[in-house]
């Protein structure tokens, strides 16, 4: 911006730094105005022009009808070059912290400084009115910011960017529910197509735009026909392109739809038509648009000889090209979005990198606070497990000795067995010794079952490797890698039922895989803890979450014992 509009700003900013707290609310009639721009710019002009000295009660209501007013006027495709109103308007939102108005109306005053030929200005204030935009929840203000961008783009020529804005309009539009709006962001992608000669590309999007057409307006309904019909007269089908092109310019005159109409005018030999069609593209705001008109129309007086139209439309010509964006003015235009869009990025990243920052520190106080109290609450429970380690020790020993006598007396039963010995009430007593064993030994089962309910075979309940492991227990020792080594092979050789669940569940740990095994052979809990170097509640916690895990039911650790010794 120059320094005149500069200064003007802060001076409007200081004037109004006292008044804009004091007013809460706009007039009624332009707040409804307000709403109406987006959809009907013409009905909101309606209500505002010729009465603001009415509905003006100070500078809130001075600066939204400004926004408002020029809102509108843009989007009827009128220019306006006086932007003394709308820079009163972004001082005002500035100074009252309303994000979303200061951004519609730095696109506003970008807009009027790019039709009064003020064009890094334009740019910098729709870059600036682009990063006030982010975080807000409009999409028609969206849709405005893009469309101005890529508008501002193509004097420069540059695709890339003008394709990166053309799709954020086109996102913005279609989140804004307009047909309308969604019918131009397909065309004004088709025109990028068009200038770069992908066709493809460009009948993709004309082939969006055609079920759109019907409920587009009269503006988007003449564009989209003059692409069309632009694009059958380059490919010769002159009859198609002249019907489309008609349509277009009797719709809503389009100056692409004049210069093109002359031309198939012109070579159809009739020069007076084709003459008319190019003096009104000449008068067209696109300088490719109005420089082919002229060039045309010097071409066609200086073959009638009339020097004097022929110096008159040469005149023209020279003040187009003077007026033209230059090669060195489209690249510091580009230069200008890149720098500024990298400065944008480093302040981002500063202020996300002390956002971590600050989280990062939290994060420590936190830390070391959990670390002082996990100390203290691991040596509670180092003293508690001492404890428990003793009881368990003494458990596990007792267990131990008595699963070895009941396995003497059923080794020596069976002896007597095999051997068919005479001596009945021998037998009678060693079984009624067993039993007693039994019942002894079902104690220490929270089923209450005594071994010759255990639903197991001998091989595996009487497996030396088993035996091995409730001696580790009964000393109060964690089992080793061979001894769980050992274990796993023997349920895997005579245990298939146990095999088919773990083929099916192939989530779980090895952990937890060890306490079902175990669980499965009747080791007791005190056992189970010890071996897998666990405490007595995780081992619980442990065969209520296999319940859910194994089973898909819910209930405690007994309900999953029941169920894995029931295989």
């Amino acid at each position: 911006m120059n320094r005149t509009g500069t200064i003007l700003i802060i001076l409007v900013t200081a004037i109004l730094m006292t008044a804009c707290g004091q007013r809460e609310t706009y007039d009624s009639t332009i707040a409804r105005a307000e709403s109406m721009t987006d959809t009907d710019p013409h009905g909101a002009l309606l209500l505002l022009h010729g009465h603001k000295d009415s509905l003006c009660a100070g500078p809130a209501d001075s600066a939204l009808y400004e926004l408002v007013y020029t809102e509108s006027v843009h989007d009827l495709g009128v220019k306006l070059t006086n932007s003394e109103y709308i820079i009163s308007s972004v001082a005002w939102f500035d100074r009252c912290g309303d994000k979303r108005r200061r951004a519609r109306a730095l696109v506003q005053l970008a807009l009027c400084l790019h039709d009064n030929r003020q064009l890094h200005d334009a740019v910098l204030n729709l870059k600036i009115a682009e990063e006030a935009a982010a975080g807000t929840d409009d999409s028609f203000l969206n849709f405005r910011l893009a469309a101005a961008l890529a508008q501002m783009n193509t004097m420069t020529g540059h695709h890339d960017l003008i394709m990166k804005y053309r799709r954020m309009e086109l996102d913005a539009a279609q989140r804004t529910g307009s047909t309308d709006h969604v019918a131009r962001a397909w065309n004004d992608m088709a025109t990028e197509y068009m200038r770069i000669n992908r066709t493809d590309s460009f009948m993709a999007c004309m082939n969006r735009c055609r079920p759109l057409l019907p409920k587009a307006g009269p503006e988007v309904q003449s564009l989209i026909r003059t692409n069309l019909g632009c694009y059958y007269m380059n490919r010769g089908d002159t009859a198609r392109a002249l019907r489309l092109l008609t349509m277009a310019y009797v719709g809503c005159p389009d100056r692409m739809a004049s210069l093109r109409l002359g031309d198939i005018y012109a070579a159809e030999n009739d020069m007076q038509r084709a003459e008319s069609m190019w003096y009104d593209a000449a008068d067209s705001d696109v300088p490719a648009i109005s420089k082919s008109a002229l060039k045309k129309l010097i071409t066609l007086a200086r073959t009638r000889g009339d020097g004097k139209s022929q110096l008159f439309l040469s005149e023209r010509l020279n003040n187009v090209y003077d007026h033209d964006v230059s090669t060195e003015t489209a690249s510091s235009l580009v230069e200008l979005q890149k720098n500024y869009d990298s400065r944008r990025s480093e302040r981002l990243s500063h202020a996300k990198m002390m956002r971590l920052g600050g989280a990062t520190a939290v994060l420590i106080i936190v830390m070391v606070g959990f670390m002082a109290y996990h100390r203290r609450r691991m040596s509670h429970y180092g003293r508690v497990i001492n404890r428990q380690k003793l009881t368990l020790k003494e458990l596990n020993a007792g267990y131990t000795r008595d699963l070895e006598s009941y396995r003497a007396l059923r080794r020596r039963l069976d002896e007597l067995q095999q051997a068919r010995e005479k001596d009945v009430r021998l037998i009678e007593e060693k079984t009624r010794e067993m039993e007693k064993m039994q019942a002894q030994l079902a104690e220490y089962q929270n089923d209450r079952r005594n071994p010759e309910q255990w639903n197991m075979e001998d091989r595996l309940i009487n497996a030396d490797c088993v035996y091995a492991l409730h001696r580790l227990a009964s000393v109060g020792r964690t089992a080793e890698k061979q001894a769980w080594d050992a274990l796993h092979q023997l349920t895997n050789s005579y245990d298939s039922r146990l095999n088919a669940l773990f083929a099916g569940h192939t989530n779980l740990s090895p952990n937890e895989i060890n306490v079902t095994i175990l669980t499965r052979l009747r080791f007791i809990p005190t056992e189970i803890a010890v071996l897998t170097g666990m405490s007595s509640q995780s081992v619980t916690n442990t065969r209520a979450r296999l319940l859910q895990k194994i089973f898909g039911m819910k209930g405690g650790a007994k309900e999953f014992d029941d169920r894995i010794r029931s295989l």
